[in-house]
């Protein structure tokens, strides 16, 4: 009985050890003007998602000077090697890699197949979306427009400018272009654009279909495909538009 107590005390200190070093892991940092997640993460050497792992926003996308966040300290967390699937060596992926990670992905392999089954899509909308649909997985960078990393304008820059059309770098001047699509009347490759922080269009994405819309994500840190229909993307939609081409 003695023994076992030994141990049974000997493996709550143990557990108590692990607890406080989990608790060491993260630092405080004081969010001041200017700044975003994204810039924080950078800064500090991370990735947006160790980020968000560590920190409970209702928005992310709405931080304020004087908001604390928690920085996880480098090196410090396991988590970081399941953070790396999802961020593609050097900003390209081999197809093998694209394959692997359209298997892990419902919402990609979905929409490909209704990509390929889709013929009344015309020709461009058809070629916006396989281009949209060839960055899934790149990684978001603020003031990105190329395959290196985009931000939500330049993702939606890069690939209409890929079939010829040019559009501006900035989420509310692109939301003044085209003409004005009503919900219910989307079709794939319409801009949809959303309230993410106060009263201005902050964010933008592409209509692929089915309810569904590809974006750069700078809360997820990376190109990745969301509802419209349900949770966060729901109560901020604002519009869409439709670009001539």
């Amino acid at each position: 009985m003695g023994n076992v107590l030994k141990i049974g005390g000997l493996s709550a200190l143990f557990l108590s050890l692990i607890v406080s070093a989990v608790a060491q892991r993260t630092i405080r940092y004081t969010v001041k003007e200017g700044d975003s997640l994204y810039a924080i993460a950078h800064r500090f050497g991370l990735r947006l998602p160790e980020l968000l792992r560590v920190n409970k926003f209702r928005n992310p996308h709405k931080i304020k000077p004087g908001d604390v966040v928690y920085i996880p300290v480098k090196g410090a967390s396991a988590s970081g090697k399941r953070s790396s699937s999802v961020r593609p060596a050097n900003g390209s992926q081999s197809s093998g890699v694209r394959q692997s990670v359209s298997r892990r992905n419902p919402s990609r392999t979905a929409a490909l197949t209704a990509l390929k089954g889709n013929s009344g899509l015309s020709p461009t909308a058809r070629r916006v979306l396989e281009i949209a649909h060839r960055y899934l997985g790149r990684p978001y960078r603020y003031g990105g427009s190329s395959s290196r990393g985009f931000d939500c304008s330049g993702f939606a820059l890069h690939v209409y400018r890929s079939v010829g059309v040019r559009l501006p770098h900035s989420a509310s001047a692109q939301a003044r272009l085209g003409k004005p699509v009503p919900r219910s009347q989307l079709q794939p490759g319409d801009l949809v654009f959303f309230r993410t922080r106060g009263r201005r269009i902050s964010h933008v994405g592409i209509y692929i279909g089915n309810g569904r819309f590809i974006h750069a994500s700078s809360a997820r840190g990376r190109v990745r495909i969301d509802s419209l229909n349900t949770g966060y993307y729901q109560r901020r939609y604002v519009c869409a538009r439709r670009i001539s081409r």
